[in-house]
């Protein structure tokens, strides 16, 4: 029996399009200024991609747009990562490949169509499976594809159909890897994620904590209980007596993204000196973002971006808050210069 085929299309750099994917029903990557490749073989479409980026970027990019342009086919399963939440956006391929005569978003002008099934969290699947599809590639194969493939169509994980031999999250026959140390940090940001996920609401409060105190504020955590809508207190001054003040919200629903009535209610408990900082392990809802944008006193932490300072800061948090997230160091070989 074949097994069904799955891909992963990046929309944009963390899923910022995904939203835009859904409402098109179609997926549209960029590697602008390469040109249109209908009826374009493997070949030429190496040759466009190495004209614009060099041989070893061009390598790269052509094997992906190739991938897209002529391997996908109708009824592959395609995977879309959402931006800030740990959810991904499934459905089947269901058109030929197509050049845009108009960018969708940004550069992005190679289009195919999809039919749009669902979400899944992708937090179910073993860590193996998380480490394939945290690949920094834009298209790619991750594996194992069966057990993929059951996952998204069923909505259950067989063990069975993960426990087979391979080395996870290949790209696929027409895709080379990037930067072995950009790959390995991405697919280990995927697991600190699912990590952070897994701790309770009081856990990371007080990650959340480490971290200000990392970038070298002081902090007070509220106790359990009532708090006023405000979870952590963090101030550049010890005994809190210069502001700003630093008012953080804490929202861990992994599941969930934040609507701006939750951002509202943080804005009006602030000061005139103070500033907040709003915090949603399952990211915000499009219209939470819209209203932000621009907003000085308050900053929007998903959990892409918690992740990030936690990697950035980690040897300066405290013991205790490391023990919550448990790291060691390791070196990856860096590719070469071209």
């Amino acid at each position: 029996m074949d097994v069904q085929r799955v891909w992963v299309v990046r929309a944009g750099k963390g899923g910022v399009w995904a939203n835009e994917f859904e409402q098109r029903g179609e997926m549209v990557v960029g590697f602008a200024p390469v040109p249109d490749l209908t009826g374009a073989t493997r070949q030429r479409v190496m040759e466009l991609a190495r004209a614009e980026f060099g041989e070893k970027g061009g390598s790269n990019a052509g094997g992906q747009l190739d991938a897209f342009a002529n391997q996908i086919a109708a009824d592959d399963l395609v995977i879309t990562p959402e931006r800030d939440t740990r959810e991904l956006l499934y459905g089947r391929a269901s058109g030929q490949y197509r050049f845009l005569a108009e960018p969708a978003f940004a550069d992005h002008r190679h289009a195919r169509g999809v039919e749009w099934l669902g979400r899944r969290d992708r937090d179910m699947l073993p860590e193996r499976a998380l480490f394939s599809l945290g690949s920094t590639l834009t298209v790619f194969k991750p594996e194992p594809q069966d057990g993929i493939a059951h996952f998204l169509l069923t909505g259950e994980v067989d063990p069975g159909r993960f426990d087979v031999d391979g080395a996870g999250g290949e790209p696929g026959e027409a895709v080379l890897a990037s930067t072995a140390a950009d790959e390995q940090e991405n697919r280990n940001k995927e697991l600190i994620a699912k990590r952070i996920r897994d701790l309770g609401w009081a856990e990371t409060q007080e990650l959340v904590a480490g971290v200000l105190r990392a970038l070298g504020y002081a902090t007070q955590v509220s106790l359990p209980g009532a708090d006023g809508g405000v979870d952590v207190i963090a101030c550049q001054d010890p005994l809190f007596l210069r502001p700003p003040v630093v008012k953080v919200q804490v929202k861990a629903r992994p599941e969930t993204n934040s609507p701006p009535s939750e951002v509202r209610a943080l804005l009006g408990i602030l000061d005139p000196d103070d500033r907040g900082i709003f915090v949603s392990t399952g990211g915000f809802t499009g219209s939470t973002e819209k209203e932000v944008d621009g907003n000085r006193r308050v900053q929007l932490l998903g959990m892409d971006r918690l992740v990030e300072l936690v990697l950035e800061h980690y040897d300066a948090l405290d013991d205790e808050v490391r023990s919550l997230i448990p790291l060691r160091r390791i070196w990856v070989l860096a590719d070469e210069p071209d």
